[in-house]
């Protein structure tokens, strides 16, 4: 009987086809329904070869082996029964065939085979960690943001600065610093206009800021009497201080991580400071000399109160302020040294003598920064209830930023869901808790070992900070890396520039006490010192170290006036001259540039670049021009 052609296109394989043949040579039935076996046999070959699970071609050549192999016994007069009993288990014949056959397949198909159970165990594995991820919740377990204001809380109404600055805030006009920005100093300089906030008695804006000083004199007062307060009392979160309508300060969220708490009480102080500076001078140019030492001693206090909350921006703003106060010591000194009394100076020098210690860690403390990363953490991470936990797909919406990838806090969805995809599959490998935590506190550690001695007393190669600014490199140039901490390099603060700004700020105290120390020497004896070991121990108990080198700093007359100086980054003493920058401007603060830190050396040791390292500043670091304020 002939085959049917449509039976024939259906088990011919598509390499005859091409070749314009019907050979119908993968009906494997077929092959065996012809050989004419007993329909035991002819069961148990179908049976074997269906079991077999092989492509249709193995299949049919198997059929045609089994058959073949039938046949022989029954040619040797064995019987149907005896054939089959012999033969064995149908299923273990059926997986050693096929384990044969899959052998004999090409190293194509072998490495394709392997790599798809690869991919099948990925596969399981990522969908557990989706499962995780997609099931698990943040825990909640400790509110830093009240472990904060304890102390707060804990003080009495009385001791507390906060009330008295919103007093004034108010008193001065400042409730609402968006509409009236005439004596914001921040804009000082700004398209080379100066601000009233900068005024000297020698600028045409001088009148209106000491009319406007006079108008709001009683603000000025409460300024002064909060920053004798011993605690600055500014209450953190939503619930706090910082819900103020009447002075425009307000959140609309209840519930905000620690790192996205609002603290608009810095601008205010910020605005105080500049506001007491001015205050100084016109007292000065009044010959009021006690309200200058008093505006004096307020800056100072407001500095000094940003020491309870210990945060990176805190502590740039408390090196800031207790900047801006030294600098109008020198300005006093170099323009009106006659201002204060003997008496006075006295208490100044030894008032800011306290300011920093000894190292930058007295200005700068990370307690405020692991907090706020820690309750980051508890918020992006569930809680195994050891310390550990996986990422969770609400606390994605945690990581500061994430509402440019258009992820909700609120409903905890991806808007775009090939990035919720990509996200998801980034999240099964990120680091742990523990690990992500752990990794943080180790470079803070750093940190805080680099802040605990002067910059000078490292040497280059060891110095604690090169490592944290190393091992962070080598964290941000890997992929892997990158990916695995990637909470942490969202939140590692600047604390590069912060130990810059702390080690300028007790360079440029130790050279302003000095000079203090210069302008009482010449008031008893007619001229300034030959040296400056003759102001010990009478009015220094000691010289200052140079924070560049660790000798004593430098002193020279120019002019008949004195220069207090630091050799400098560059490491040689040249005579009291500032660098220039490009444009050929005096600046002293170039010579403070540690190169240790530049980027591209950091990038250099790391193995990142070839970059070759920054070249130190040529010139001296000035510490108390006696001479101008214009190498500052």
């Amino acid at each position: 009987m002939p085959v049917p052609t449509h039976h024939l296109l259906r088990h011919t394989p598509l390499i005859d086809l091409l070749r314009g043949r019907l050979t119908g040579r993968l009906d494997w039935r077929g092959r065996i329904a012809a050989a004419d076996l007993p329909p035991a046999l002819a069961e148990c070959v179908t049976s074997v070869v269906r079991r077999t699970r092989l492509w249709r071609t193995e299949k049919f050549a198997v059929a045609a082996e089994l058959l073949a192999h039938f046949q022989d016994g029954l040619d040797a007069g064995e019987s149907a029964e005896q054939l089959i009993t012999d033969f064995g288990d149908i299923r273990t014949a059926a997986k050693l065939i096929r384990r044969a056959k899959c052998r004999q397949r090409s190293l194509v198909w072998q490495v394709w085979r392997w790599a798809a159970r690869v991919l099948c165990v990925l596969a399981v594995i990522y969908g557990y960690f989706l499962a995780q991820f997609l099931i698990r919740q943040p825990h909640l377990s400790v509110d830093y943001i009240a472990k904060l204001n304890a102390p707060t809380l804990a003080t009495p109404d009385a001791d507390r600065a906060w009330p008295l600055y919103r007093r004034a805030i108010v008193a001065l006009g400042l409730a609402d610093h968006r509409k009236d920005k005439t004596l914001d100093p921040w804009l000082a300089g700004f398209r080379n206009e100066r601000k009233i906030i900068d005024a000297t008695p020698a600028d045409p804006e001088w009148p209106t800021l000491t009319a406007w000083l006079d108008a709001h004199a009683d603000g000025l007062a409460l300024l002064r009497t909060a920053a004798a307060k011993p605690l600055f009392g500014f209450i953190l979160g939503p619930a706090g201080s910082q819900t103020d309508p009447e002075l425009d300060i307000q959140s609309r969220r209840t519930d905000v991580p620690l790192v996205e708490v609002l603290l608009p009480d810095l601008n205010h102080s910020r605005h105080f400071a500049n506001l007491l500076a001015a205050d100084a001078r016109y007292a000065a140019s009044a010959g009021d000399n006690t309200r200058v030492v008093a505006d004096f001693q307020a800056i100072l206090g407001i500095a000094d109160q940003q020491a309870g909350r210990p945060f990176a921006v805190t502590a740039l703003v408390r090196v800031g302020i207790y900047a801006l106060a030294i600098d109008q010591i020198e300005q006093l000194l170099v323009e009106a040294p006659a201002a204060l009394t003997d008496a006075q100076l006295v208490g100044l020098a030894h008032r800011i003598a306290i300011v920093g210690g000894d190292a930058a860690g007295s200005l700068c403390d990370t307690a405020g920064e692991r907090l706020a990363f820690h309750d980051l953490a508890q918020r992006m991470y569930s809680d195994d209830g050891h310390g550990d936990g996986r990422l969770t797909l609400r606390g994605i919406g945690a990581i500061p930023g994430a509402g440019v990838l258009g992820f909700s806090v609120d409903d905890a969805r991806l808007d775009d869901k090939t990035l919720q995809a990509a996200v998801t599959s980034a999240a099964s490998v990120l680091g742990s808790r523990r690990d992500v935590v752990a990794e943080y506190d180790r470079l803070l550690d750093l940190v805080d070992k680099a802040f605990s001695r002067p910059l000078r007393d490292w040497p280059s190669g060891e110095s604690p900070m090169l490592a944290y600014d190393r091992r962070f490199q080598v964290i941000k140039h890997s992929p892997l890396l990158a990916a695995r901490y990637l909470p942490l390099m969202i939140m590692l603060p600047a604390m590069e520039r912060l130990g810059w700004s702390a080690e300028r700020l007790l360079g440029r105290r130790d050279g302003v006490i000095v000079g203090i120390g210069l302008e009482l020497y010449r008031r008893h004896h007619g001229k300034y010192p030959t040296l400056l070991s003759e102001l010990t121990p009478m009015l220094l108990p000691a010289v200052p170290a140079d924070r560049i080198d660790g000798k004593p700093v430098r002193y020279r007359l120019i002019a008949g006036r004195p220069v207090i100086y630091s050799v400098g980054v560059d490491g040689d003493d040249d005579g009291g001259r500032p660098p220039r920058d490009q444009k050929g401007q005096p600046q002293s603060w170039l010579a403070a540039q540690w190169p240790s830190g530049a980027g591209n050396q950091i990038q250099r040791l790391a193995g990142m670049t070839e970059s070759p390292a920054s070249t130190p500043a040529d010139g001296d670091w000035i510490l108390f021009d006696g001479t101008s304020q214009s190498a500052r």
